[in-house]
């Protein structure tokens, strides 16, 4: 907020979230005023306090856009490794019988 007096005239001049005779409205970049509490009610997936940027997960022009996750736990679930080794013990037997019995 800053006060200019020209020739005893006084113009108010608000920062860009605000506006208004005091500078008591915020100004809503996507989305409108809740005018009881007097701050922004935001649409889409933007964030407050002025609905400017995207909430967390989210980007894109509109707010749009999902951010993907991790597809989860990359490691192999615990029963695998009991499968891999069964199988090379299984393939290690099988080759040592065919090579003695050639």
């Amino acid at each position: 907020l800053s006060i200019k007096n020209n020739n005893n005239t006084s113009h108010i001049h608000c920062d860009r979230h605000h506006t208004g005779s005091a500078c008591e409205w915020p100004v809503c970049v996507h989305g409108y005023v809740d005018p009881l509490r007097r701050v922004c009610s935001c649409t889409n997936h933007f964030a407050p306090p002025f609905c400017e940027f995207c909430l967390p997960g989210f980007w894109g022009e509109a707010c749009d856009r999902k951010i993907l996750l991790a597809l989860g736990d990359p490691r192999l679930p615990a029963f695998f490794a009991h499968v891999i080794v069964y199988s090379i013990v299984v393939i290690f037997m099988l080759v040592t019988y065919y090579t003695w019995n050639w």
